[in-house]
């Protein structure tokens, strides 16, 4: 399969975790979609990325007293930089030219490959968390894995989803549906829990 990877978040432990991510990969033909920021942005040239973004946040002076307006909670703002990079990187990856679109993190440790068995994704579904460790320590490399792999695909994990373009183009709409979301947790009433399995849940029931 031709598949466009889309790498945004912290590079910090990008050159440990490459090789995971090409085991991952691994049997299938590989372009890669970054975003970064320019000041974090030793870890690009490991990828030879098909394209580049560094651009900034628009209107983050504005949705974050919407946020925290919204949520009565100022942790949540720091996620509006991360949902911007998810957004800008699948913005890059041109039309009709990949069987799958995977949203991936370069600073995580795949468990597994890619099985060649998502040939037969539903074109319409997304995947979510695809054989990968659940736990924070993912993240920091080299900590050993500790606990099980859920193989059963269930939850959302903004780490790592995949899907076909036409699942994935929504969210290429990541950040710009900030605004849409909060609206909806105020019209019906309801606590913003400002988390990637909240928000991502919404993109795709407006998709």
């Amino acid at each position: 399969m031709r598949i466009a990877a889309c790498l945004s978040g912290n590079g910090r432990t990008a050159s440990y975790c490459k090789p995971y991510l090409d085991r991952f990969f691994r049997g299938h033909e590989v372009d890669y979609y970054i975003h970064a920021w320019q000041t974090d942005s030793d870890h690009i040239d490991l990828f030879d990325p098909k394209a580049v973004s560094h651009r900034a946040p628009a209107h983050l002076a504005r949705l974050e007293p919407r946020l925290i307006t919204t949520s009565r909670e100022y942790c949540f703002i720091r996620l509006l930089p991360m949902y911007w990079g998810i957004s800008e990187a699948i913005r890059l990856v041109p039309t009709g030219e990949y069987d799958l679109i995977v949203r991936i993190r370069p600073d995580v440790v795949p468990l597994n490959r890619l099985n060649a068995s998502v040939q037969d994704l539903d074109p319409t579904s997304v995947s979510f968390a695809y054989h990968m460790h659940q736990g924070m320590h993912l993240c920091t490399p080299p900590t050993p894995p500790q606990g099980d792999i859920d193989p059963s695909l269930a939850g959302y994990n903004d780490l790592l989803f995949f899907g076909s373009e036409q699942a994935m183009r929504p969210f290429e709409h990541s950040y710009a549906l900030i605004d849409d979301y909060c609206a909806y947790c105020e019209d019906e009433e309801v606590d913003l829990s400002f988390t990637a399995e909240t928000l991502l849940h919404f993109i795709l029931i407006q998709s």
